[in-house]
């Protein structure tokens, strides 16, 4: 399980992100996404499942860079702690919306996807990366970016318009 801090600059609030992600040798991925907010004690999660294909190259598990992966699946996305809960989804642009509009409790994501990282810089101890992933939401007809700098344990975000930092524990 991955576990870190993510500090949002916008509302200027701590929360604490835990990740679990399990990869099948057909590369259909299965993660679970929580976020909670000490502040205001909220809680939500994402349960995703997708189906990914590589377009070029193999994967490296010593390199930053990976090649353009191109997924399709599904996802259910909660809102826990009412309307003002933070969605937990990571790329999930319909959450956002339902957060804002106090909608059901579980909202069911179709999405397709586009994601590409690349190294920038790499030492022996130091690995600075650049991902960028297009997510398109099927039932909400939306598309979400995300951007994000990765320097080792942190990392700068940009989601919707929101940047957050995190590091990982």
């Amino acid at each position: 399980m991955e576990t870190r801090f993510q500090y949002d600059l916008h509302d200027k609030q701590l929360r604490f992100h835990v990740r679990q992600r399990a990869i099948t040798e057909n590369k259909l991925e299965m993660k679970a996404t929580g976020l909670l907010d000490p502040g205001n004690c909220n809680a939500s999660y994402r349960a995703a499942l997708k189906q990914y294909v590589s377009t070029s190259g193999g994967e490296f598990k010593d390199s930053g860079s990976k090649p353009l992966r191109l997924g399709a699946g599904v996802a259910v996305v909660s809102q826990l702690g009412g309307v003002t809960a933070k969605p937990a989804a990571t790329r999930g642009s319909a959450a956002a919306a339902a957060a804002k509009g106090g909608a059901p409790a579980y909202i069911p994501l179709l999405t397709v996807s586009a994601d590409k990282k690349l190294a920038l810089l790499e030492g022996p101890d130091t690995v600075l990366t650049l991902r960028a992933v297009a997510d398109f939401d099927l039932t909400a007809r939306q598309l979400s970016l995300f951007l994000q700098a990765r320097e080792n344990n942190w990392a700068a975000t940009l989601r919707e318009g929101r940047v957050t930092l995190t590091y990982d524990l």
